[in-house]
């Protein structure tokens, strides 16, 4: 697992570039490879990362910078 069940205040975007990731939220499960990519809003939806692939995963993760840049684990 990268990075278990959390939400942040922060609005992120992240970009696959290598390897194969599991991104799951509350209500969804997505598995997402090279030129895929995610976006999450501030404190929403609560989601996870994980490298479901049989080598190291490689990614481009852009975030806004917010007063508050913690990581509030859910799990």
């Amino acid at each position: 697992m990268l990075c278990p069940l959390h939400n942040h205040k922060y609005t992120e975007a992240v970009v696959i570039l290598k390897g194969k990731l599991r991104v799951r939220t509350n209500e969804k499960i997505y598995e997402l490879g090279p030129g895929d990519f995610f976006f999450t809003g501030p404190y929403e939806p609560p989601h996870a990362i994980e490298n479901i692939g049989d080598s190291e995963a490689e990614f481009i993760c852009v975030i806004s910078y917010e007063d508050d840049m913690s990581l509030k684990p859910l799990e």
